[in-house]
């Protein structure tokens, strides 16, 4: 148990964890700095490792049986969320700033879990299972009682597995899941959870489309955006004739090049702003026009597979275009490591 492993004293482990040594970039990296602090939080195997930049001292978050396999941070960096798959597996919610556990939902899934997210303001969680088939997307409402989740439902039947979930970072009720070839729109505006799983981008688009490596919502608009293994993105938009309200219908209307043949590991969104990490080992940032403003080229790591910016909204004011280019300290993941 996760909450007693947290309370216990260290004179009551015939070993006690001192430091932990390796990243297992596979899970992500996050930025927890804000105006408090420099730190940043990776995990390595069972463990997820808090490392503070000024004092160089790890907080060591423990409890979980099996390798750590999903994260996910808050918007104002308090909070993390963990996940693994495996036998007796969990999904955790810490404070970052103590190591607390404040939430456990032991197991999540059968499985355990293969991608989760949480809302910016850390109130929602969402995971996709791992495991056989059938799988199943869940939400919780961390500030409800209980593990049992808000809503739980089973992924089309005839859709490929679901490899990664993201909040809209502007409604927490609509979600995205994609997988290699299929993507899946998700709300629970209504009071119900819905799904709309729209046509492959490749029969819409009658050209071909390589396979896709995650979706995320665009800010300010109904779009969403797909990446893809040879560096281009399809750009998803409502159906013109359905309400207004209506988020879930949407099909591919183009196909952009955001990279030179290289794929799209990781995007993120942020303050209007699409960044995206490649496998060259590049950091490409484009406005709400797909218009590349700013690139990032000598970072001489390894592909990127996480981009995460510290806690500091005034480093975004003013931001300008591709010469004056302002924002937030950001540390990037890479294949190899941090």
């Amino acid at each position: 148990d996760v909450t007693r492993m947290a309370e216990l004293p260290d004179a009551r482990h015939a070993l006690s964890l001192q430091w932990v040594f390796g990243v297992a970039p596979e899970a992500g990296a996050h930025s927890l700095s804000d105006e408090n602090r420099s730190a940043i939080f990776y995990t390595s195997a069972h463990t997820g490792v808090v490392l503070d930049l000024q004092s160089q001292t790890q907080l060591l978050l423990q409890g979980h049986r099996n390798a750590i396999c999903a994260t996910a941070a808050s918007e104002d960096r308090r909070r993390i969320a963990t996940a693994d798959a495996g036998p007796g597996s969990m999904l955790v919610l810490w404070d970052s700033y103590n190591g607390c556990p404040l939430r456990s939902i032991a197991p999540p899934h059968e499985s355990g879990v293969r991608a989760i997210d949480m809302s910016p303001d850390a109130r929602y969680v969402v995971a996709l299972s791992a495991g056989p088939a059938p799988q199943l997307l869940s939400l919780w409402d961390l500030a409800a009682d209980g593990d049992k989740p808000l809503y739980s439902h089973q992924v089309n039947s005839t859709a490929e597995e679901q490899l990664s979930v993201r909040f809209s970072p502007e409604a927490p009720t609509e979600i995205v899941t994609a997988g290699g070839r299929i993507v899946i729109f998700w709300s629970w505006a209504s009071g119900t959870l819905e799904c709309y799983a729209p046509e492959e981008a490749g029969a819409s688009l009658q050209q071909p489309v390589s396979p896709l490596t995650g979706s995320l919502f665009l800010p300010g608009s109904r779009r969403a955006l797909s990446s893809t293994t040879d560096g281009q993105a399809v750009v998803w938009d409502v159906v013109s004739n359905v309400p207004e309200a209506d988020t879930l219908r949407r099909r591919a209307v183009k196909l952009v090049r955001l990279a030179s043949r290289s794929t799209i590991r990781c995007a993120v969104v942020m303050h209007g702003l699409l960044f995206v990490g490649t496998a060259d080992g590049h950091v490409r940032a484009f406005n709400s026009e797909l218009r590349l403003v700013a690139w990032f080229e000598d970072i001489a790591a390894g592909p990127v597979t996480s981009i995460s910016f510290s806690h500091d909204a005034a480093a975004w004011e003013g931001k300008g275009g591709a010469d004056d280019l302002r924002c937030a300290d950001f540390i990037v993941g890479t294949a190899g490591g941090l």
